[in-house]
C-alpha cells in the first residue's frame, strides 16, 4: 500500500470515492488502483462503520461531507479537493483488471486531452456468477477543470458543463465491474426506494429533468410499482432530448415495465413502433419488436426485425446493452427462420456470422445443435471439433452429439447408450438433455424422461419447450412422443434499462387451440441466462 508521502509532489491521477458504510467493499476497489494512483480521495458522507479505518491503510485522503440527498453536491466537493490534474471516479466496490489499470495510467500521461472527457464500460455482474452479460458507458474520467462540474441531485452527470466549456466526450475500452452484490435483493431494494425518495424532492422544488425521472423510473420499476414506472419513462420520451442516450434507455426501460402486461404484447408493441420511429436502427429495439412479432406468429416480420439488427444494427453505448448483443441478434434470426422451416437459410446465417467471429463458441453450439436437428452426421461432427479443445466436458458432448444424431432418425436403441454415457459423465448440454428425454419417452421410460425433463427446465428456465413437455407428461404419462408442427422456444436476452428487462420472448408459435406436442426434432436453442439488474452508478 502506498502512504501519502510516498506520493508524487505533482500528482497527475486522482481516483475518487464518493462512500458511505462501505468498509466491505472499499479495500477491493483501492487494492486494484492504489498503484496507479497518484491520489486515493474519499468523500465520506457519514459513515458508521470501518470506511475510514479501510481508508487510511491506503493513505487516502478523506474529504467529510453530511449527506444531504444530493449526488452532485458530494462529488463537486470531491473535485474541489482533488489534486491530481485528471480525476477517475469509481464506487465502492467496483474493479479493474491490473494489466487494464496500468494501461489507462500509461493512457493518462501519454494521450489524454484536456478537450475531452473520457467514457469508460461498466459492467453489471452476472446473475449467475458467469461473465459480465451487460454493460453501459460512463463518464468517469475526466480533467480538473474550472467550471466542469455535475449536476443533479440523482443520476449525476457532466452534460450541461461539458457543453458550456465546448468539451466531447471520448469512449475508452477499459472495463470497470460492479461487485457482485448489487444482485442483492435487499440492495436493490434499499437502493430504489432511496432513488425514488430523491426524486420526490425534486418533484416539490419542480419538474423533473429526464435524468431524474429515468433513474426514477428504474427505482420504481425495481419496486414492482409498474404504472409509476410507465409514467416516468413516457415523461422522460416526451420532455428529453431526441435521439440522446437518455431517452433510449427509457424506451428500454418502458418495454421491460411492460412485461406480462394483461393487454398482451401489443402496448409493447406500440411503445417499441414509437422507439424505432426515433432510433430506427438500434439493434436491441429491433430484437424486441423481432420478438413480439414471433408472439403474434408472425415469422416473416420477425425474422426481418432480427436482420436488419444483425446487418445495420447500433448500440448506444451510453445505454445499457447486452455484452455479446450481435450474436444474441445473430441466433434469433437463426431460430426465427428455423420456425418458418427455412433451415438452410438459418444454417447459412450462422456461418456468415462465425466466418467474421469465429471465436463465437455460443454461434457454434448454435450450429451444433442445427445439425444435429438436421440429421447432418458430417457437419455435426466437424463442427463438434472446432469447439475449444480444452472445453470442459468435451468429451461427454461428442458422446451426447452422435446420440443425438441417432435420435432424430428415431434409432432410439443405438442412440440411448450414448446419451446415458453422456449424462453420466455430467453433460448438462440442452442437446443432451432434450435427446435422452426423447429416447427415454420413446422407449417407455417416462418416469425417467421426466427427471430429465425436470433437470432439462432447471438448467433452462426460459426454454418454453422444456416446460411444455414436462407438463404433457406430467398429464399424460403414457404418452409416446410425435412429431409436432409447431415448438415452442424462449430466445436469447437483450437489454436491460437500468433495473429490467427487455425480454426476447418466442412465446408460443402454436395456436391457443392446440395443444402442445411433447419432444421433437425442434428448433430451440441454447438461450441466455436472463440478463442482471443493472443499478445506478451512484452509491451512498
Amino acid at each position: 500500500m502506498s502512504t501519502p508521502s510516498q506520493r508524487p509532489q505533482r500528482p497527475l491521477l486522482t481516483v475518487a470515492l464518493v462512500v458511505r458504510d462501505a468498509a466491505q467493499l472499499l479495500a477491493q476497489t483501492l487494492s486494484c488502483v492504489d498503484r496507479i494512483a497518484d491520489e486515493l480521495l474519499l468523500v465520506d458522507t457519514g459513515s458508521a462503520d470501518q470506511t475510514r479505518h479501510v481508508a487510511q491503510q491506503y493513505g487516502a485522503h478523506i474529504v467529510e461531507r453530511p449527506w444531504d440527498d444530493d449526488f452532485s453536491a458530494a462529488r463537486n466537493l470531491g473535485l474541489q479537493h482533488a489534486v491530481g490534474r485528471w480525476v477517475w471516479w469509481l464506487d465502492a466496490g467496483e474493479t479493474i483488471a491490473p494489466e487494464q489499470a496500468d494501461e489507462l495510467r500509461k493512457f493518462v500521461i501519454e494521450c489524454a486531452d484536456p478537450a475531452h472527457a473520457y467514457m469508460l464500460l461498466i459492467e453489471a455482474p452476472s446473475e449467475i456468477g458467469g461473465p459480465p452479460c451487460e454493460r453501459v458507458g460512463r463518464v468517469r474520467l475526466m480533467p480538473r477543470r474550472a467550471g466542469l462540474c455535475f449536476a443533479g441531485r440523482l443520476n449525476e452527470n457532466l452534460e450541461e458543463s461539458l457543453n458550456q466549456l465546448g468539451m466531447t466526450v471520448e469512449t475508452l475500452e477499459w472495463a470497470i465491474r460492479r461487485p457482485v452484490c448489487d444482485r442483492d435483493a435487499n440492495v436493490i431494494r434499499d437502493k430504489a426506494q432511496r432513488d425514488l425518495r430523491i426524486a420526490q424532492i425534486d418533484m416539490v422544488s419542480g419538474p423533473l429533468t429526464p435524468h431524474v425521472a429515468l433513474a426514477a423510473g428504474h427505482a420504481a420499476a425495481r419496486l414492482g410499482q409498474t404504472e409509476r414506472a410507465v409514467d416516468f419513462f413516457r415523461r422522460v420520451v416526451e420532455q428529453g432530448t431526441a435521439g440522446s442516450s437518455v431517452v433510449l434507455d427509457a424506451y428500454y426501460g418502458w418495454l421491460a415495465a411492460l412485461e406480462g402486461d394483461p393487454a398482451g404484447s401489443e402496448p409493447q408493441i406500440a411503445a417499441c413502433l414509437r422507439g424505432l420511429d426515433d432510433y430506427p436502427l438500434d439493434a436491441q429495439l429491433l430484437c424486441g419488436m423481432g420478438s413480439y412479432m414471433l408472439q403474434q406468429n408472425r415469422l416473416d416480420l420477425a425474422a426481418r426485425a432480427f436482420r436488419v439488427a444483425v446487418e445495420h444494427g447500433r448500440i448506444d453505448r451510453a445505454a445499457w446493452h447486452v455484452t455479446d448483443l450481435h450474436r444474441s441478434a445473430v441466433i434469433c434470426l437463426s431460430l426465427s427462420l428455423q420456425l418458418a422451416g427455412d433451415e438452410r437459410e438459418a444454417e447459412k446465417v450462422l456461418l456468415k456470422a462465425l466466418d467474421r467471429d469465429s471465436g463465437a463458441e455460443r454461434l457454434r453450439r448454435q450450429l451444433l445443435q442445427l445439425y444435429v436437428k438436421l440429421g447432418d452426421s458430417d457437419a455435426a461432427m466437424a463442427t463438434f471439433e472446432l469447439l475449444p479443445k480444452h472445453l470442459p466436458g468435451r468429451e461427454p458432448l461428442r458422446s451426447a452429439v452422435r446420440g443425438g444424431l441417432l435420435a432424430v432418425q428415431r434409432d432410439w436403441a443405438a442412440a440411448e447408450p450414448y446419451l446415458k454415457t453422456a449424462y453420466a459423465a455430467g453433460c448438462r448440454e440442452p442437446l443432451c438433455l432434450r435427446w435422452l428425454a426423447a429416447t427415454l419417452a420413446a422407449e417407455g421410460n417416462v418416469q425417467e424422461a421426466i427427471v430429465v425433463l425436470r433437470e432439462w427446465q432447471e438448467s433452462e428456465p426460459l426454454n418454453l419447450e422444456a416446460a411444455s413437455q414436462l407438463r404433457h407428461f406430467l398429464g399424460a404419462e403414457s404418452a409416446v412422443p410425435s412429431t409436432p408442427d409447431a415448438t415452442q422456444v424462449r430466445l436469447p436476452v437483450p437489454a436491460v434499462g437500468g433495473s429490467r428487462h427487455i425480454r426476447i420472448d418466442a412465446g408460443s408459435v402454436v395456436p391457443p387451440a392446440q395443444v402442445p406436442v411433447p419432444i421433437q426434432p425442434s428448433t430451440t436453442g441454447n438461450p441466455a441466462p436472463k440478463t442482471p439488474s443493472s443499478t445506478p452508478s451512484s452509491t451512498v
